[in-house]
C-alpha cells in the first residue's frame, strides 16, 4: 500500500492555546475599550473556535497534481488543558516553566486508489485511530516541539515530527514561521511509499521496500489577522521536501510539495 493524502499540517491550522493567547493580546487594549470578554475581567474556562476555509495542495504525498479542498473545523478547549477538534482529543498532563507534555488521541486519514489515477492498482490504506504524545518548550517567541504518533489503522506506523516555530505580532497581524522534519518507521514507509510484488503486477510500478528514516522536511509561513477579539483570518503556505527512501519511491512524481490555505474563524 502506498501514497498518503497530502498531509496539510493540522497542527498549524488549529490555533493552540499559546497562539490564541498571543492573538488576543494583539487586540487586548482595543478589546477592553469595546467591552469584549467577561465583564468581571476573569478568564474563561471554555474556549470555542469555529471556522472553515480551503487549502490547495497535492492529491497525495508525492503527487505532481494538486487540488482545492474545503475544510470546516472546530476546536473546544477547557482550562487550557483539554482540547477537542477534528484532529482529535488532547490532554495536557504537565505544564511548568515553559515545558509541557500532552497526550493525544487522533485519527490517521488513509486514502483509496480512486483518489488519483496514478494510484490505480495499489490498493487502499484504511485510516484508523492514532495514539501519541507531544513535548513542547515555549521560550517566547520560539516554540520547540516533538510529536510522536502511533497508528492503529492499516499502516500500524510510528511517525515523529520535530520542529521549531516562531511568531511575532505586527500591529493586528501575527506573523509566524516554522521548520520541521518528519521521521517514519518501516511500517509507515512501506504502507505509503513501498510497492509489494502484487502491487507491482497490478500497477506497473517497480517493487520497492523503503526503510525507516526521515521522510520529509517542511517550511511553513503564516499570517493571522485579528478583526476583533473574536474574528480572525489566517493564511499560510507550506513548502515540503520529500527525503530519503520516501523521495526515491517509484510512485513519487514530485519531491517538492507545496500547499496553501486560507481560513476564517470565530472564537467565543
Amino acid at each position: 500500500m502506498i501514497g498518503q493524502k497530502s498531509p496539510y499540517s493540522v497542527r498549524s491550522i488549529f490555533l493552540r492555546p499559546v497562539v490564541l493567547t498571543a492573538l488576543i493580546g494583539i487586540v487586548g487594549s482595543e478589546a477592553a475599550a469595546q467591552d469584549f470578554g467577561p465583564e468581571d475581567g476573569s478568564s474563561k474556562k471554555w474556549e470555542f473556535v469555529l471556522g472553515g476555509g480551503a487549502f490547495y495542495g497535492p492529491t497525495f504525498e508525492g503527487s505532481n497534481e494538486s487540488e482545492a479542498t474545503g475544510l470546516p473545523f472546530f476546536s473546544v478547549t477547557y482550562d487550557d488543558r483539554f482540547t477537542l477538534g477534528i484532529d482529535g482529543l488532547s490532554a495536557k498532563v504537565y505544564d511548568n516553566s515553559g515545558f509541557s507534555l500532552t497526550t493525544k488521541l487522533g485519527y490517521e486519514f488513509g486514502w483509496t486508489e480512486d483518489d488519483d489515477p496514478d494510484l490505480a492498482g495499489l490498493g487502499d490504506v484504511e485510516g484508523g485511530a492514532t495514539l501519541g504524545f507531544g513535548i513542547e518548550y515555549n521560550a517566547d517567541p520560539f516554540i520547540v516541539y516533538a510529536d510522536i504518533d502511533r497508528s492503529l489503522g492499516d499502516s500500524e506506523g510510528l511517525v515523529g515530527k520535530f520542529g521549531v516555530e516562531v511568531s511575532r505580532p505586527v500591529g493586528r497581524v501575527l506573523l509566524g514561521a516554522g521548520l520541521s522534519a518528519t521521521y517514519a518507521d518501516a511500517n509507515h514507509m512501506q504502507s505509503y511509499f513501498g510497492v509489494t510484488t502484487a502491487q507491482s503486477a497490478a500497477s506497473g510500478y517497480a517493487t520497492y521496500t523503503p526503510e525507516a528514516g526521515f521522510k520529509r522536511a517542511d517550511l511553513e509561513l503564516s499570517a493571522t489577522y485579528m478583526f476583533s477579539e473574536n474574528w480572525m483570518l489566517r493564511g499560510q503556505v507550506e513548502f515540503g521536501q520529500l527525503l530519503g527512501d520516501a523521495a526515491d519511491s517509484p510512485i513519487v512524481q514530485e519531491k517538492t510539495q507545496t500547499t496553501a490555505g486560507l481560513f476564517v474563524a470565530y472564537r467565543f
